[in-house]
C-alpha cells in the first residue's frame, strides 16, 4: 500500500547561478512520517508533497440489487522550491483512508513538510453501497487543494458506485 509520499530534492546550485539553472544532486523519498536534514553543501530544496487517497465506500454483502460503493476521492498536491536553510524539517505522511464492511469510507491523512511550510490534505472516503435497486453510490471529494507550495491542486473525486444485478440463475 502506498498511501502518501513526500519527495525532498536536495539540490547544490552554484553561488553564481540563478534556481533555474541548478541541478539536483539527489534524491530522498519518505513513504513514512520523520524529519529530513539537508546534507552539507545543499542550498535549495524542491519538495512534493501527496496527502493520502480516501477509502471507497464498503458494501455489508454482495447479492441482487446492492449498490457498489463510491470510490474514495484522490489526496490533493503541492510543491514548493525553497532555500533548505539549516536545521531539520519534519515530516508527516498522511495515511490512506480505511475501507470497513458496510459502511462509509475513511478519509485520506494529511501531509505535510516543515509544520506548515507545505500541507496538503487527504481525500474524502467513498459513500456505502446500498441494497434494494438503489441509486448508485457517491464517489466522495478529493483533498482540498494544498496549502503554502507554489504549486497547490486538489485531488480528484472518486467515483461513482454501480448497481449488482446477479440474474435469478446465477451466472
Amino acid at each position: 500500500w502506498f498511501a502518501a509520499a513526500l519527495i525532498a530534492l536536495p539540490g547544490a546550485l552554484p553561488a553564481q547561478s540563478a534556481p533555474a539553472m541548478g541541478s539536483f544532486k539527489g534524491f530522498v523519498t519518505f513513504t513514512t512520517s520523520g524529519s529530513y536534514t539537508p546534507s552539507a553543501g545543499t542550498r535549495s530544496i524542491l519538495v512534493e508533497c501527496l496527502g493520502g487517497g480516501g477509502a471507497g465506500g464498503g458494501v455489508s454483502a454482495v447479492s441482487d440489487g446492492q449498490g457498489a460503493g463510491g470510490g474514495g476521492g484522490a489526496g490533493s498536491y503541492g510543491r514548493v522550491f525553497r532555500a533548505a536553510g539549516a536545521g531539520t524539517w519534519s515530516i508527516v505522511i498522511g495515511a490512506g483512508g480505511l475501507g470497513v464492511t458496510g459502511e462509509d469510507g475513511g478519509n485520506g491523512g494529511t501531509t505535510s513538510f516543515g509544520g506548515t511550510v507545505l500541507t496538503c490534505p487527504g481525500g474524502l472516503g467513498g459513500k456505502k453501497g446500498t441494497t434494494g435497486y438503489p441509486q448508485p453510490s457517491q464517489g466522495w471529494w478529493g483533498g482540498a487543494a494544498g496549502v503554502g507550495g507554489h504549486i497547490n491542486s486538489s485531488g480528484a473525486p472518486g467515483t461513482t458506485g454501480h448497481l449488482v444485478a446477479i440474474p435469478s440463475g446465477g451466472f
